[in-house]
């Protein structure tokens, strides 16, 4: 929750600027003003580190991602759970760096809809706003490590998958139909290491996403062999 709302004050503004620039500035305008007052400079330095405390509480949380994930032992879905058949797909929330052709942005648990593409890739399509729409495409074999869990962004933990993968496609080295997944022939050789989570309303629809990760990566590895 303490996660969600630091998240909150960065992304809204007052006057100009945003809550957490209030927040963090305020403080040291009120350091500097109180000896003027006839405070002792006592207060002044309680206030600088609680200042210190609240920069460190913000850094760590962006470096978080805002979230907390955590992994569970399992290993592999339930027994009997079925991948997802091609192009059907899936309401979930996203989290990660998703984009267009030539934007990407932060999304903190915003809807989106995940599904697998004809050619095995696995497609999510973030809602950034009523009429907007943020994406990414991952392929089966740059997927390093797939993690199940449960993700903290709010009040209630949701059963969530962690990716971590390279991508292959990014807004300033592919082109990119949205309405059918078709990355131009042009790639640069670039990857970058990226990090999502998706979080499910069940655990057995999570299975279902977490068998057709599984399932495409064991199919690329056919294909190679």
């Amino acid at each position: 929750m303490l996660y969600s709302f630091l998240h909150a004050t960065v992304r809204r503004s007052i006057l100009g600027a945003t809550i957490r620039s209030w927040l963090v500035n305020t403080p040291v305008l009120l350091a500097l003003f109180l000896p003027l007052l006839g405070y002792s400079v006592t207060w002044t330095v309680l206030i600088l580190v609680l200042d210190a405390m609240l920069r460190l509480l913000y850094w760590k949380a962006r470096r978080d991602g805002y979230v907390y994930f955590a992994a569970e032992n399992a290993l592999q879905p339930n027994d009997g759970t079925l991948a997802l058949a091609t192009n059907r797909k899936v309401p979930i929330r996203a989290t990660g760096i998703f984009g267009t052709k030539n934007w990407e942005e932060y999304i903190l648990a915003r809807p989106a809809d995940y599904w697998r593409v004809p050619l095995g890739d696995h497609a999510i399509m973030v809602q950034y706003s009523p009429s907007r729409f943020l994406y990414q495409f991952i392929q089966p074999d740059a997927v390093e490590s797939l993690e199940s869990g449960v993700i903290c962004c709010g009040a209630q933990p949701k059963n969530a998958l962690a990716i971590t993968y390279l991508s292959k496609w990014v807004p300033e080295t592919q082109d990119v139909n949205f309405l059918f997944y078709a990355p131009s022939d042009e790639d640069n050789g670039t990857r970058k290491r990226r990090r999502i989570y998706l979080a499910f309303e069940d655990a057995k629809t999570k299975d279902t996403v977490w068998q057709s990760f599984i399932g495409a990566g064991q199919q690329e590895k056919n294909e190679d062999s």
